[in-house]
């Protein structure tokens, strides 16, 4: 599905905690709107766009306005800016 131009809604249909897009997107990069975020907390949002490249992603996600970018798999060593994305 691609995305139309500016837009901030998710694609994929209602939110989904971030348990539930793990099991739906395992080992892929998922760009999240609507985000809910208690306490600064990334709990879940809707689905924007999901690839297991992180590059490919990025580029997919170019036109969302406001979001936060996850990866769903294994984080094999601690790098802070490879688990958690913040798009303006």
């Amino acid at each position: 599905m691609k995305a139309s131009a500016r837009t901030t809604e998710p694609l994929s249909g209602p939110k989904l905690s971030l348990a539930e897009i793990g099991r739906a997107y395992p080992n892929e990069w998922v760009a999240l709107v609507d985000v809910d975020a208690p306490e600064m907390k990334l709990a879940g949002g809707g689905i924007f766009a999901h690839h297991p490249d992180r590059d490919t992603l990025r580029k997919m996600a170019l036109s969302m306005r406001h979001g936060a970018i996850v990866w769903t798999g294994r984080i094999r060593s601690w790098r802070p800016a490879a688990a958690i994305d913040h798009v303006d």
